[in-house]
């Protein structure tokens, strides 16, 4: 699990590895109220550096490096509204 870095020294600071967000992201699930996990059995938790093709397409994105540019106050809001959440299966 990833440790906090507590001594505000920025500019020593290195971004956190794929592996460290993925820690980070299953241990805030896990501290979500269990009345809101139990909501999302079907969760798939994946960090990676870019989307895949089926991302891509959910999103309506032409390549990967078009992610970042939807990254951007309320565009990210509009392109989490647009994604249709399907229940994956295997």
């Amino acid at each position: 699990m990833a440790r906090p870095d507590r001594s505000h020294n920025w500019a020593s600071r290195l971004s956190p590895s794929l592996n460290e967000l993925d820690s980070i992201a299953r241990n805030s699930f896990a501290n979500l109220p269990s009345k809101f996990r139990v909501l999302c059995d079907d969760l798939i938790i994946s960090v990676t550096d870019f989307p895949d093709d089926q991302m891509m397409d959910d999103m309506g994105l032409e390549s990967p490096s078009s992610f970042w540019d939807c990254l951007k106050g309320r565009e990210l809001v509009n392109v989490f509204r647009s994604i249709q959440v399907t229940r994956r299966t295997g």
